[in-house]
């Protein structure tokens, strides 16, 4: 299914195909003229999973994930994407990304998840009684016969969870490969000093220490500033 925010979707195309555990999906616009996409839903079923069944899943940014149970789900983290940093999420259910998995009782363990992370963030919405798996596309437009490649989805299951998450790694291994550097990177970060509170002024102080004192500095990560708010 394909969210639209301008244009007429009725010949948008999802295309699926699964190899083994590992779902590829495209979606072509198939119609004469462009369409702005907001979302691709790959999947929206309903599930017979027990309240009691335990969850874990990962967070938009690092430091929120999500435990608890199917019933009663429990922010594992002070900083999460949907009270702290106040992404928007819908009301009646539980948004993880990248990562979900789910451990019913008495039965095998599942692990559903986003191997591959080149184009479009991938989510997971939990309800009670229903699954959807979701790519936010931005609401970037898509031309006449143009194609995008969705990013790749893999459903693993099995009676041991470390086993699962290996295999989930080999298969990122394969779809962005690890680089490999001499010796590993050295770097400052201004949350260990400044924390939830830092200004601008303090950034760019730092930057003028770090223009004077380390010139060969190579990059900068900027990894806020995406949220509507913090705190």
């Amino acid at each position: 299914m394909v969210a639209p925010t301008g244009g007429d979707v009725s010949r948008v195309r999802l295309l699926r195909a699964w190899q083994g555990a590992r779902c590829r999906a495209r979606v072509r616009n198939a119609g004469p003229s462009v369409v702005t996409v907001a979302e691709v839903v790959l999947f929206d079923v309903p599930h017979s999973l027990p309240p009691e069944t335990a969850i874990y899943g990962e967070g938009f940014q690092m430091l929120s994930q999500t435990g608890g149970t199917v019933g009663q789900p429990a922010d594992l983290g002070d900083y999460t994407d949907g009270k702290h940093y106040r992404m928007p999420q819908p009301a009646d259910a539980t948004v993880l990304y990248n990562l979900l998995a789910l451990a019913p009782p008495h039965e095998v363990e599942c692990v559903l998840a986003f191997a591959s992370s080149r184009r479009f963030a991938g989510r997971f919405e939990l309800r009670r009684d229903s699954l959807r798996v979701v790519l936010d596309t931005e609401s970037r437009a898509l031309g006449p016969g143009e194609e995008w490649e969705m990013e790749e989805l893999v459903f693993l299951s099995g009676r041991h969870r470390q086993a699962l998450l290996a295999t989930l790694g080999d298969r990122i291994a394969v779809n962005h490969p690890p680089l490999r550097t001499p010796a590993p990177p050295s770097g400052w970060c201004s949350w260990y000093c400044f924390g939830p509170n830092v200004t601008a002024d303090d950034v760019l102080g730092n930057l003028d220490v770090i223009a004077r004192e380390a010139p060969g500095l190579r990059y900068i990560q900027v990894d806020d500033g995406y949220q509507p708010a913090m705190g």
